[in-house]
Parts: C-alpha cells; structure tokens; sequence
C-alpha cells in the first residue's frame, strides 16, 4: 500500500492557486469519478487501478478533507518608530467544528522571515511563493500544530493568539487559509497516476483542502525612500482590485474614496504635503462615519472572547466591511504620518 502523507504535503497546498467551490466532479471516464457525500463530507474516489498482481482492478478510497472546522481568526497591525509593521494574529476553533484546528497560512509581500514567531506548541515557517508573479517578493507565512499526531489541534472552542510577523509593507485585505486535522490519504496501489482522469480533479480538491478567513496582510508596497504617490496609488489599486471585488466595499463608496485619494496623490506630485494632507483627512473623515469605533479593534484584544469577532465577520455598515475600514483607515494615517516626517529616508 503507497501511502501520500497530506500533512507532510501542508507547504503544497497552501501554495495552491484561486479557490474553487467543490461539491461533485464527475469525471468523464465511465465509474471513474470523484464525488462529494453530502452526509460526511468525505469524498469518495472511484478509480481503475491494479490488484497486487498488477491486474486492473475497480478501486475506490475515502478522502477526509481538512475542511471541517469553522474557525475565527483576528488580525492586528501596529507600526513602530521605524515604520516596520508587526502583524498578529489569533486563531478560534468554533464549538460546532467536526475537526481540531490544524494551522493556516497568508500570502504576504515582502516579509521579515525572522520576525515570525509561534505560540508554544506551533512550528511555523516563511518560503518564497512560488506562484508570485511580477517582481515584488511574495512569500509564503504558514503556522501548524506541531504533533505526530494526525489528529491534533486546537480544540474546538479554543482560541490561540502568539502568531506574528514583521513587514515593512502596509496592510490589504486578503484570505488567511486554516486546515483542520486529519489523517493521511492510503491508496491500495498506487493511486491514480498522471494519465487517469481523476488524478486532475484530485489535485483540485487538494488545492481547496482549507477554509478562507479575511484577514488584515502586508500586500501594499511601501518603498525605501519613501514615495507618497506610489504607495497611495497602491491603496488605490488595492480598493478597485481586490475590495471591490471581494464586496467589501460598495463601488459608489470606494469611487468617492478613489478621488480623494487620487487628488491626495496630486498634492504630493506639486510639493503641497498640507493639500494633501486634507484630501486624507476628508476620506478618513468617511470611513469614520461608516466606523466610528475602528481604534477599539486594533487595541482591544479581549473584545472576541468565545464565537465573536472574527475578521471575517459581517459588518453593520452598507457601504464598506468593517476590516476593509480598518485597513484603509491605518493605511492613509500611515501615509499622511510620512508626510509630515522630516527627512525620511
């Protein structure tokens, strides 16, 4: 029996490419299919393979996937007098999740590697991702629970926090991916090779093998020497591109933030920091009337006991998602902070 460790395989997938909604892929071989059991959640693979005497043989095996928890993370972001960004986490296992919390990870801009730390009993790792495209460096930032045990994790209704790592970039919202705990994958043979039908729409399942939470990661640029046009493009670009279509933000609200910050972009460009300063504070001005109460969630790190305040939970305010807030709150302070900082280099 060929055994393929899942756990020992947690680099490859959180690698993975754009999510995908998975519930039945029929394969297009006749009884060669991968389909989801909506009663277990498990997916049963059905595939031709070979007996112990090398003779084709109907096999079908049982994936457990690591989707079955339903977890909470909050994300925080502080700079320091050198402008570097920590960011922290805190991860909850819901009370209704079938499986321990296993670990999760974030695809981040330039990262200090170094900076990463763990709570006792994690082990964590930083990588280049490979899948980055352009140059800016883009990096894998991956926590798991550190056991031999296939099954072990945070329990559910238990909360972690402790995870953190250091940016020079300031934060944008994107998807943190959690894995709960299970067992590897047995194949009688050798599984379904490279030219079986199923082996493709395997590895689909296994690049969704996680749950996406929202969370608050490094991925505007921030350059050294600082450049206020260009990181204010970069929030631009960030709330068209990526809040927008998330629906973090209704599109009539980000244009109005849109021209504010473009015209704060313009002030720079004609060395006028005060004008530009003002088109900040305008749109700071409304992104508090939608959040009034933002610095509480960037201070109060008792303010999510037991299944409360996730990240990734709905907002009161139409118009723009209360993490979406906070980050662009941070971010135009940050910027106008750099404006009225004397000779920064």
């Amino acid at each position: 029996m060929k055994i393929i460790p899942i756990r020992a395989a947690v680099r490859s997938r959180i690698l993975a490419g754009l999510l995908l909604t998975v519930t039945s892929i029929a394969v297009y071989a006749q009884q060669e299919s991968i389909v989801l059991d909506p009663s277990t959640g498990n997916f049963i693979i059905t595939y031709q393979g070979l007996d112990a005497d090398d003779n084709p043989k109907w096999q079908q095996v049982t994936y457990v996937p690591p989707t079955k928890v339903n977890p909470d993370v909050r994300s925080w972001f502080r700079p320091s007098d050198n402008s570097i960004i920590t960011y922290s986490y805190r991860v909850h296992n819901r009370r209704d999740s079938k499986q321990n919390l296993e670990g999760f990870g974030i695809r981040a801009n330039d990262v200090d590697p170094s900076s990463q730390t763990t709570p006792n009993g994690w082990s964590g790792f930083v990588t280049p991702d490979g899948a980055s495209v352009g140059t800016a460096n883009r990096f894998i930032v991956a926590w798991s629970f550190d056991s031999d045990d296939p099954y072990a994790g945070l329990l559910p209704g238990r909360s972690v926090d402790g995870f953190t790592v250091k940016s020079s970039d300031i934060p944008g919202v994107g998807n943190a991916r959690l894995r709960g705990a299970t067992d590897s994958i047995g194949f009688p043979d050798e599984g379904p090779g490279d030219n079986n039908p199923v082996y493709p729409e395997f590895k689909k399942v296994l690049a969704n093998d996680h749950v996406p939470r929202k969370v608050a990661i490094p991925l505007i640029y921030v350059p050294s020497p600082f450049d206020a046009t260009l990181v204010l493009s970069g929030i631009q670009k960030h709330i068209d591109n990526s809040l927008v279509s998330m629906a973090l933000i209704d599109p009539a609200f980000a244009a109005q933030l849109d021209r504010l910050i473009q015209a704060a972009a313009n002030s720079v460009r004609l060395n006028n920091p005060k004008g530009a300063s003002e088109q900040i504070k305008d749109a700071l001005k409304l992104l508090r009337k939608e959040h009034e109460d933002m610095d509480k969630d960037n201070g109060d790190r008792d303010n999510d006991k037991d299944d409360k305040g996730s990240d990734d939970k709905k907002s009161k305010s139409a118009l723009i998602d209360r993490l979406a807030a906070r980050v662009l709150d941070f971010d135009l302070r940050y910027v106008e902070r750099r404006l009225k900082t004397k000779d920064d280099k």
